[in-house]
């Protein structure tokens, strides 16, 4: 009776102070995205390694400093890229690639100067990569379709510019590291928008 007491005593002591510090505020994001993807094998070094894509994320800021932010993004359309074989003329494969992802980060404004706050962030996500071939040998072609997809472990550092009390600009510069068969590591560059409710 009494630990349920404190417990409630303490539940309340944390709401009260949460509301006073603004935390549990809800927010929603827009980024542009480009990604440089790195590749396992050289089989699959023949597919673009570069992509644009589009990010869009829901948050909630739990305390004062921390954030939980669920993610999906994915590529502006298929990269396409063709290998020529050296040896044989006419011979060599065309391919395109789609991105997608979606998963959850924690961010951390672990420097907060209220307009200008610097982030950190670490996540996990599910990457998918569609992958369509076609492959041309003595002038015919072939085609091969596959899906790879896997988990990758995300770490991120960046700066977001709050405008007003509402918007604000971030940028963020990631790593992730991938257990998807056909990539081995992504380096990403984001830019967007952050509106708090």
């Amino acid at each position: 009776m009494k630990k349920g007491l404190l417990l409630t005593i303490a539940a309340c002591s944390l709401f009260s102070v949460s509301a006073n510090a603004k935390i549990w505020r809800p927010y929603i994001g827009v980024d542009y995205s480009y990604i440089d993807a790195k590749y396992e094998s050289p089989y699959n070094k023949q597919l673009a390694q570069e992509f644009n894509s589009v990010t869009g994320s829901v948050g909630i800021k739990l305390t004062t400093n921390l954030a939980v932010e669920g993610f999906y993004q994915q590529s502006l359309g298929s990269e396409n890229n063709t290998a020529y074989n050296t040896q044989l003329i006419n011979d060599g494969s065309d391919s395109s690639v789609k991105i997608k992802a979606y998963g959850v980060d924690l961010v951390s404004d672990f420097i907060n100067l209220d307009m200008v706050e610097i982030l950190t962030s670490v996540g996990i996500g599910q990457y998918k990569a569609d992958v369509n071939r076609n492959y041309y040998y003595g002038g015919k072609m072939m085609n091969v379709t596959n899906s790879f997809d896997g988990t990758g472990v995300r770490f991120g550092v960046g700066a977001q510019v709050n405008i007003t009390d509402s918007l604000g600009v971030r940028a963020m510069g990631r790593y992730v590291l991938t257990d998807v068969e056909a990539i081995k590591s992504i380096k990403e560059f984001t830019v967007g928008l952050r509106y708090t409710f």
